[in-house]
């Protein structure tokens, strides 16, 4: 996310929740982008929504939209959209082919079942989250032993937490995300964060 952009997030999104007076949002944006150490051209920075839960589901620089799609979405503009209909006419026929299609049937309304499915699993900002992490080492934090509490009294009983990436809750779901088991997900996100090197603002999103 580039500088100007994460500032103008900030603004809309994150400032208000402060209870910021209008007038100084975009100001505490670029206090905040430069405290990050942001430049015009820095596109590493992430803004992380993290909804409300026992266990709260992450979306990266986008809110969580959990099941809403465009239930009025056509063939053509699904395949134009997501497969580059419309870029070469032999590439067309083939990407026709696979999804069993005729060209007279491009402007007949997708089938529900199939737009939902595609939602879940790849489409949504939840499922795409999954992506990031894929990559992203995120080490898991386990609650200490007694053993290991004996020896040193002083270690933290809820400091432990982990990420998990969800594929399917359950036989014929589609369902795609990453979820943050966590005493306390915002400290867990921070710590792994910071320890990544990874520059993040964490958002609560109740939606």
């Amino acid at each position: 996310m580039y500088r100007d952009d994460f500032i103008m997030e900030f603004s809309r999104v994150v400032a208000p929740t402060l209870g910021v007076p209008a007038d100084r949002l975009h100001t505490l944006g670029g206090r905040v982008a430069n405290g990050l150490g942001l430049r015009n051209d820095d596109d590493d920075v992430l803004l992380v929504y993290m909804t409300t839960g026992e266990e709260p589901v992450l979306s990266i620089n986008v809110p969580p939209l959990g099941g809403n799609y465009d239930l009025n979405m056509t063939w053509r503009e699904y395949l134009e959209k997501y497969a580059g209909l419309g870029m070469d006419y032999a590439e067309d026929d083939r990407i026709l082919d696979d999804m069993n299609l005729s060209r007279f049937e491009l402007d007949e309304l997708c089938c529900q079942r199939f737009l939902k499915a595609c939602w879940d699993w790849s489409l949504c900002p939840e499922a795409q989250t999954c992506s990031y992490f894929y990559w992203v080492d995120f080490q898991e934090r386990k609650p200490p032993t007694d053993e290991e509490l004996k020896k040193n009294p002083n270690l933290d009983e809820e400091d432990w937490g982990r990420v998990e990436i969800v594929e399917g809750q359950y036989p014929g779901s589609n369902d795609r995300f990453v979820c943050v088991v966590a005493h306390d997900p915002v400290d867990y996100l921070s710590r792994e964060f910071y320890r990544l090197g990874i520059k993040a603002i964490i958002k609560v999103w109740d939606g």
